[in-house]
């Protein structure tokens, strides 16, 4: 990743992407503060120094997942989905205990959506296993992009309870918008490079047939 180019294109694609997350997040320096009642409901997770550490946490967890998806593409899905599923279970029991959440006597809405992201990220595992074994860098890459974007959307309303307004549609729409560009650009470099050594090989080859 440290040695892709980065371009105007590159730089102006990120500069779109961040103009979106401003969009959706609507911070109150920027916009003001809003007469919301579901921002004041939801004011004590926008200011809690929990979120920046699980967002940092979310980030490190991804970017390690990835690493080793791809060391271990040789190894059978099978045993990387149960040790997954071992991982993911073992994390929520103790975030269970962490947060003194007695989920077997009583049932909450926000219990199950919690199992249902669980679930989803269990589902993601098994996709990103499959997807390394015939890769293709920019649509695997679009594809997890756009699916982490329409994710975090549909969690901010249905979970938090935030309803979307246009500003956080127009921000979704930038930033998916941003990612498929990025995404394009990369596969279209990917061919040309594929291209490009595909006729090289064959210079070198039909050179060597007239010596």
């Amino acid at each position: 990743m440290a040695l892709e180019p980065c371009g105007p294109f590159e730089i102006l694609l990120l500069t779109v992407c961040l103009l979106g997350i401003i969009l959706v997040i609507r911070p109150d320096s920027i916009f003001g503060v809003e007469d919301s009642l579901v921002l004041s409901e939801q004011s004590v997770h926008y200011n809690s120094p929990l979120g920046i550490v699980a967002a940092l946490v979310s980030v490190f967890g991804q970017s390690t997942s990835g690493v080793l998806n791809r060391s271990l593409k040789d190894v059978p899905v099978n045993i990387i989905t149960w040790w997954s599923g071992m991982c993911i279970s073992i994390s929520a029991a103790i975030a269970c205990v962490i947060f003194d959440v007695d989920w077997v006597s009583s049932y909450t809405p926000n219990l199950g959506w919690s199992i249902f992201i669980g679930m989803i990220s269990y589902v993601a595992v098994c996709t990103n296993s499959l997807i390394y074994r015939f890769e293709e860098a920019g649509i695997s890459s679009l594809l997890r992009k756009v699916t982490d974007v329409l994710l975090g959307y549909g969690v901010q309303i249905i979970y938090f309870g935030d309803l979307p307004s246009i500003t956080t549609s127009l921000g979704v729409m930038i930033i998916v918008v941003s990612v498929i560009f990025s995404g394009f650009r990369k596969i279209v470099s990917n061919k040309m490079l594929f291209n490009f050594k595909v006729r090289r090989f064959l210079f070198v080859l039909l050179k060597r047939q007239k010596k």
